[in-house]
C-alpha cells in the first residue's frame, strides 16, 4: 500500500505519470476539450478522467509527485486568449512574487478562469491559486461578498488581472467575476510584474 498519495491521483493516472520521461507531455483539459480524438494520435493514446475535479486541484495533485521538466525550453504551456494554444506568460519575476511567503496564504493569488489558475499553479510548482468563474465563466460561483471575506481574512495574497483565456459570457458567474475585478481595481493599486497586472491584496 502506498502512503501519502493524493487521493485524486488514481492508479491509472499514477501509471501514466510514472511512465513519463524527458520531453513527454501531460495535458490537463476541461470536459469540452476533444480529449479522446486527440489522445488517439499520441503515443500513450489514453485519457484519464478526473470527474468533479477542478483544473487547479488536478494540477496541484499531479505536481505533488511530478516535477516540471527542466530539460525542455517550455515545460508549461496553457491556452492563450481565443482558444489558441500558447506559452504560459508567467515570468520569473511573477513566480518569485507568488512564491514569496506562500505558506502564509490559503491562495497565493486569485485570477479569472480555471485555465489561468492552473497555468500559474504549474509555473509555481503547485502553489494554490483561486480560480474565479471556472472555465469560460461556467462554474466557480463565487460572490463578491465571499471574495471580500477571503481578502479581509488574509487568505489571498495577489489578484492577477486576466488577459483572456478562461473568460466569456456566462450569466451570473460572468457578472460576479466582473464585480470582483471592479472591486479590486477600486480598492487596491495595480502594479506590473513580468508584464502582468497584479494587485497586492495584503496591503
Amino acid at each position: 500500500m502506498l502512503k501519502n498519495i493524493n487521493p485524486l491521483l488514481t492508479p491509472e493516472l499514477l501509471y501514466v505519470m510514472a511512465a513519463m520521461g524527458h520531453g513527454d507531455e501531460l495535458a490537463v483539459v476541461d470536459a469540452n476539450f476533444p480529449a479522446y480524438s486527440v489522445a488517439r494520435g499520441t503515443t500513450n493514446a489514453r485519457v484519464v478522467p478526473m470527474a468533479g475535479v477542478s483544473m487547479p486541484e488536478a494540477v496541484s495533485a499531479m505536481l505533488s509527485l511530478l516535477p516540471l521538466d527542466e530539460f525542455v525550453d517550455s515545460p508549461v504551456r496553457s491556452m492563450a486568449g481565443g482558444g489558441a494554444p500558447g506559452e504560459v506568460s508567467t515570468s520569473g519575476a511573477l513566480v518569485k512574487a507568488l512564491d514569496s511567503d506562500a505558506s502564509s496564504y490559503r491562495w497565493v493569488a486569485a485570477t479569472m478562469g480555471s485555465m489561468n489558475a492552473a497555468a500559474y499553479e504549474l509555473a509555481t510548482g503547485g502553489d494554490p491559486v483561486m480560480a474565479i468563474g471556472g472555465f469560460n465563466d461556467n462554474g466557480g460561483l463565487l460572490s463578491l461578498a465571499q471574495f471580500i471575506s477571503y481578502v479581509h481574512a488574509g487568505d489571498i495574497h495577489y489578484y492577477i488581472a486576466s488577459g483572456g483565456g478562461g473568460g466569456g459570457p456566462g450569466g451570473q458567474s460572468a457578472s460576479s467575476t466582473a464585480e470582483i475585478s471592479s472591486w479590486v481595481a477600486s480598492h487596491y493599486s495595480a502594479r506590473t510584474i513580468g508584464g502582468v497586472t497584479v494587485y497586492d491584496l495584503a496591503k
